[in-house]
């Protein structure tokens, strides 16, 4: 049986919210939406106009999303690790490595820089890890060289990590435009 227009759609946004979700805005296509959601781009196109409109919804749905799971904990009187659940996800929100704190206060902004600051980041990470791999002196603290080995080894991959989510969410090459990072989310 074939789906309702509304069907459609709500299906067509799951789709979309994965593959946004996973490959990031710029990387996906709206023929490739179209493609996994099964439906022609016409289809697409007739429930969203442009692609723009097809983000527009996909930020609406996942909102409603966030807020019905926030509401949900807060109906049920849950906390998360004794925090208020909004807290938490604030917090989680200025973990990743594309937000930044903006310039007023509650304000986060994307970081289109994130991408080059973190390859740098990784660039010096190698470097330091070379320079200490040549053979140590016989006056040498082994243990601390294995010790700063481990830990150059542990901040590469947590860098390589950041670097893999901030090129699926602003693509590999991507650089700060004149006029700056636009803010994605405050708290009231």
């Amino acid at each position: 049986m074939p789906r309702s227009s509304a069907e459609t759609r709500e299906h067509v946004l799951g789709v979309a919210h994965e593959l946004f979700y996973w490959h990031g805005i710029r990387a996906t296509g709206v023929d490739r939406v179209a493609v996994a959601a099964g439906v022609a781009p016409t289809t697409l196109y007739r429930l969203f106009a442009s692609k723009d409109d097809l983000i527009g919804a996909y930020i609406e749905r996942a909102d409603g999303l966030y807020r019905e799971w926030f509401d949900a904990l807060v109906a049920a009187g849950y906390e998360v690790a004794g925090k208020d659940p909004l807290a938490v996800f604030l917090t989680q929100l200025s973990r990743s490595p594309v937000v930044r704190r903006g310039t007023q206060s509650g304000v986060y902004e994307l970081d289109p820089g994130a991408p080059r600051r973190l390859r740098d980041r990784l660039d010096a990470l190698h470097a330091e890890l070379r320079g200490i791999a040549g053979t140590p002196s016989a006056t040498a603290d082994l243990t601390a060289i294995r010790g700063r080995r481990a830990a150059l080894t542990t901040q590469i991959t947590q860098v390589e990590k950041a670097l893999e989510e901030a090129e699926a969410l602003l693509g590999p090459r991507v650089a700060a435009g004149p006029a700056g990072p636009a803010p994605v989310a405050a708290a009231g």
